[in-house]
């Protein structure tokens, strides 16, 4: 089993090409036709999978949910790194180069 990279500030997000997304009643439902698995986003979370349309970095994530939401810095970038590293480690998104 390969080793999942870590998500840091610096880590460039994009989604998985690979996901069917569909959004319903304001959340975001999709699924991994390979692996034949289903996820659910809501709340900030749909917001950031809409602004993963185009790749972006964790710190660029942080300064436009900063400036959209009533959040401090530190709770931010704990709980958006927190969000992006199970992203990754459920393959809705990736690391890109």
């Amino acid at each position: 089993m390969m080793a999942m990279p870590d998500v840091n500030k610096k880590s460039l997000l994009a989604r998985n090409p690979d996901l069917v997304a569909a959004v319903m009643d304001g959340d975001i439902v999709m699924m991994s036709i390979e692996r034949g698995l289903y996820f659910g986003i809501s709340g900030v979370g749909t917001r950031i999978w809409a602004l993963l349309e185009t790749p972006m970095s964790v710190e660029e994530l942080v300064r436009i949910i900063r400036s959209e939401y009533e959040i401090d810095e530190v709770t931010c970038q704990t709980d958006l790194l927190a969000f992006a590293q199970d992203l990754v480690g459920n393959g809705i998104v990736q690391i890109a180069d």
